[in-house]
């Protein structure tokens, strides 16, 4: 919830994902909030706004009722143009009355709560862009309750925000890319079918857990885009995501410990963190999941958001460090065991699949995420874009890297002598 303080780079991050809809239904009883977020949305031109609020109340800490014609609560409508470039705003004063003349070139429109209803429509005819939705309390020691009903639409009633509708397409054409690559990868499992493990067997799965959830999230913002709503395609989306999440980092750690075609490397401590780190991400999934179905309104919900997001982040560099930190430790005593500085060797093979997989993270967790809030908000689409076309690179470079070739120094079983010495 945006107290006080309202990061516009937040505002243009959630403007990226559905986070709740265009069609907002909310109510609050007795909320004692100065400020909150209800809804950012980014409006093509001729997109219409409107919303409708009713039963009213206002208490004071005495529980009497307050005269509404004087009460300085309501609601803010701001526009920001699409180069609008401002990290956070200044301190809170009381947004309704200095009409925002401390925030450069951004429009605000103040809906002051006057008696039981309010009704308001707004078309942008002028400009388009960015529009965020707010509540303001500038009423001292006074508890609000209400029932709002929003909806916001652009033009040909689109119900996706203006940043958002070229991804049905583009989560389309990336299933069907995705599943050639899958038909490519069984091809090239059956024809080696000699050398194949199981590991490999499984990022077949991974890949198709992908492929399934490209396919629900596109047939998610088509009925998003017609209805405004996608509550049955969401279940059936966030169930897939999570098992696409814990497959992807299962096929990762898997991978890095050697399972099913290579001793694992890592030691008994090691094994222990990386376990602990997945359990991690399967819990981060499962309140990521809880997260995106609440409002943007409920208490709360955006530092939950953002500790989630920094847990995951966490999470996927805590897999790289610990390896990182193995192949380190085997360094420090590879020049007084042969045996051990062979081992090294063959860990410097998966240096470069770690660093690829470090770059993916960087660019997935952190890079998109900034370049989502630098663009305008009608381009914001080409940020899944890229997330797509880097996860494609990604699962093709593991499978050219981890094919079942005789002669791939990847997947070269390690001696006796050497399990024995290395338990």
């Amino acid at each position: 919830v945006m107290v006080g303080r309202a990061p516009w780079l937040m505002v243009a991050v959630m403007a990226m994902s559905l986070a709740g809809g265009t069609e907002v239904e909310m109510a609050t009883k007795g909320d004692v909030r100065r400020k909150f977020l209800i809804l950012p949305f980014c409006f093509l031109r001729d997109g219409k706004l409107s919303f409708k609020v009713k039963n009213i109340f206002v208490m004071d800490k005495r529980g009497q009722p307050v005269d509404m014609e004087n009460a300085k609560i309501g609601f803010l409508m701001r526009q920001a143009p699409p180069s609008y470039r401002v990290d956070q705003e200044a301190s809170f004063l009381c947004p309704l009355t200095s009409n925002a003349k401390y925030i450069q070139d951004v429009k605000q429109t103040n809906i002051m709560l006057r008696g039981r209803e309010l009704n308001f429509s707004h078309v942008f005819t002028d400009r388009e862009g960015l529009v965020t939705i707010e509540y303001a309390n500038c009423q001292a020691d006074t508890e609000v309750s209400f029932e709002l009903s929003l909806q916001a639409v652009n033009p040909n009633q689109d119900q996706l925000s203006g940043g958002d509708s070229p991804l049905p397409i583009c989560y389309l054409v990336s299933s069907s890319v995705f599943l050639v690559a899958l038909a490519v990868w069984g091809v090239v499992l059956w024809s080696c079918r000699e050398n194949v493990q199981p590991i490999q067997c499984f990022m077949a799965m991974a890949c198709l857990a992908k492929i399934i959830f490209t396919v629900l999230q596109a047939m998610r913002y088509m009925r998003f885009q017609v209805t405004g709503r996608s509550s049955a395609w969401s279940t059936a989306t966030h169930v897939f995501m999570f098992l696409k999440g814990l497959m992807f980092f299962s096929v990762i750690l898997l991978l890095g410990s050697g399972w099913s075609y290579l001793k694992p490397f890592l030691s008994s401590r090691d094994k222990k963190i990386l376990l602990l780190i997945l359990l991690l991400q399967v819990i981060v999934n499962t309140a990521v999941v809880m997260v995106e179905e609440l409002p943007s309104s409920e208490n709360g919900w955006e530092t939950w958001r953002d500790v989630l997001q920094l847990a995951d982040i966490l999470c996927c560099f805590g897999v790289l460090l610990s390896i990182v930190w193995s192949i380190r430790q085997l360094n420090e005593v590879g020049e007084a065991d042969a045996k051990t500085q062979d081992t090294v060797k063959k860990l410097k093979l998966f240096r470069r699949f770690y660093m690829i997989v470090l770059g993916y993270i960087y660019l997935t967790r952190i890079f998109l995420v900034l370049m989502g809030s630098m663009l305008d908000c009608r381009l914001t689409w080409t940020c899944k874009v890229v997330e797509e076309l880097a996860t494609l690179c990604l699962f093709v470079w593991v499978g050219h890297a981890f094919r079942p070739t005789h002669n791939n120094p990847y997947l070269q079983i390690p001696s006796e002598t050497e399990m024995q010495t290395n338990p």
